[in-house]
């Protein structure tokens, strides 16, 4: 446990001062935030109603506002993939337009990169930017408005969310990271593995074969863990689905709980059908005293770590994650924490599993139901605001630390298929002397030593490793497998949407082991049964 008596700190430590949250539950038609003068673009209004409350909450407003020098937004869905794209039109510059709503004045200017794991990860590296002096006040926002968009599509409505690049922002420097490093090869897509939905599908039943569950047991226990969840959406003001959900109505399919990549059914997975912000403000010890702001309201990072996995084809192992071993590894030493000392946790709940590998990793009993894993409610729960949920657990960590019982909380925030691990340890007892880790990225030693991709050049056999089978209006529908060579070479393919045998024994979940034989095709590879 860490020494968490009281010591004078350095006026270059970072400090968290404030958080703010926003939802929206209304319709398309009636959208308007309090506070918020509309921008007439809702994800922008939501990331600024939440920019607003998270300076607001330093208690020192008027002050922090005028010595923001970055504003830093998570990268919107609707960037996130060269296949997607803006139902309604762009912002110019997204960040831009929110340092705007929020009348900041910032000569920086940041668009992060992919992946629920970059709010965590960019707070990070800007805790090492105001050590280091090189900035004094930071906004971290981030938002989605995708319910909206289904709304409007729905009914036929076609907004107008473009929005110009603000004047009052010319001369700021502006930085966009683009999208980052891929989370899946050009073998990987080519047979399938490209929906989270299908990617995590993979991990869950190599797991549940691991843990020799039928399809049902597994079902049963996924739901077990998430109706948890459930109890805390329900009572979180911010959540965008606050319904607690018993065990029975999350593992029976339904028309209200349908099914929607094997074993996942619809509560299962992160719903994206939300309309949410948040935000969060980090400056130093000394600006934080200059501007007045009470030092009830500062929450310390106090260790963090950031790891990478390789590509899901040449991993390991698809029923573990080694980058959240090494991320919360880092981070817990830093903090002088063990796993024992946290009190409280955000998981990143995308899918069960997630949850799963990432406590077996730290080594969290996830079966003990007194064992609160979310502040939020979780993804399916809380909802799933594309890449800045996380932007959300830390918001919600920030105001729970507050509570003068001198505890530490830890964020775990996920990118891509378990792809990027970000961590943070946190809490309201300040550090004895903060230090920046300087460890940067990490990354498993499966990436360290990942292949480059090469297409099967013939017919092979092979085990059956794990598969992923999507559901189209009830009916079984697009169907992959991953599967060893007998060199133990992982080998990704498709199966073929009339062999209905093979798919009704993937159904079964009695398959993984079993022999298979795997053959090229023009694109991607096909499985049959051996």
């Amino acid at each position: 446990m860490p020494n968490t008596n009281q010591t004078t700190l350095a006026d270059n430590t970072p400090i968290l001062v404030g958080a703010g949250q926003s939802v929206y539950r209304g319709s398309f038609s009636d959208f308007s935030l309090e506070g918020v003068e509309s921008s007439g673009v809702p994800p922008v209004d939501l990331a600024v109603q939440a920019a607003q409350r998270a300076v607001a909450d330093s208690g020192a407003e008027d002050a922090l506002l005028k010595a923001i020098d970055t504003v830093i937004c998570t990268r919107l869905f609707a960037d996130s993939s060269p296949f997607l794209g803006h139902a309604f039109g762009a912002c110019e510059n997204f960040t831009a337009s929110v340092a705007n709503g929020l009348q900041a004045r910032p000569k920086e200017l940041i668009y992060v990169d992919v992946g629920g794991h970059s709010p965590q990860r960019v707070l990070n590296e800007m805790a090492e930017s105001i050590f280091d002096g090189e900035r004094e006040a930071v906004v971290l926002a981030g938002s989605e408005a995708l319910g909206l968009i289904k709304q409007a599509s729905k009914a036929g409505e076609q907004p107008d969310w473009s929005a110009p690049m603000p004047s009052t922002l010319a001369d700021a420097k502006f930085e966009d990271r683009g999208m980052g490093k891929p989370f899946g090869g050009n073998l990987e897509l080519n047979n399938g593995i490209a929906l989270p939905t299908g990617a995590y599908a993979l991990f869950e039943n190599a797991w549940r074969a691991k843990q020799g569950l039928s399809v049902k047991e597994h079902q049963l226990l996924m739901s077990e863990l998430f109706s948890r969840f459930t109890k805390v959406a329900a009572n979180n003001p911010y959540a965008q689905f606050p319904e607690e959900l018993s065990v029975e109505f999350l593992s029976e399919s339904s028309p209200k709980n349908f099914d929607i990549a094997s074993p996942y059914l619809k509560w299962h997975v992160a719903q994206d059908a939300v309309n949410q912000g948040a935000a969060v403000v980090l400056t130093s010890v000394g600006k934080a005293r200059a501007l007045g702001i009470s030092e009830d309201k500062w929450v310390y990072l106090h260790g963090y770590g950031d790891a990478d996995d390789a590509l899901i084809t040449e991993r390991e192992s698809l029923s573990s994650t080694p980058a959240v071993t090494m991320a919360a590894n880092t981070a817990l030493e830093m903090s002088g924490c063990s796993i024992s000392d946290i009190a409280r946790f955000e998981i990143y709940s995308c899918f069960p599993c997630a949850v799963i590998f990432a406590c077996e990793s730290m080594g969290i009993d996830w079966k003990n139901k007194d064992q609160e894993l979310t502040l939020t409610g979780g993804l399916p729960f809380f909802g799933g605001p594309g890449n800045n949920y996380s932007m959300h657990g830390i918001a919600e960590m920030v105001a729970s630390l507050r509570d003068g019982k001198k505890q530490f909380g830890l964020v775990f925030a996920n990118g891509g298929y378990l792809s990027k691990a970000s961590i943070g340890v946190y809490s309201a007892t300040p550090p004895q002397d903060w230090q920046p880790s300087r460890i940067g990225l990490q990354l498993t030693e499966s990436a360290k030593n990942q292949l480059p991709e090469k297409p099967l050049e013939g017919t092979v056999s092979a085990t059956l490793e794990s598969y992923s089978i999507s559901f189209n209006r009830g009916k079984p529908g697009f169907t992959f497998v991953v599967a060893t060579d007998e060199n133990g070479k992982r080998i990704a393919a498709k199966v073929a949407e009339d062999d209905t045998a093979f798919i009704a024994k993937l159904l079964e979940g009695e398959a993984i082991g079993t022999a298979v034989t795997i053959s090229p095709a023009e694109k991607g590879n096909y499985c049959v049964q051996a």
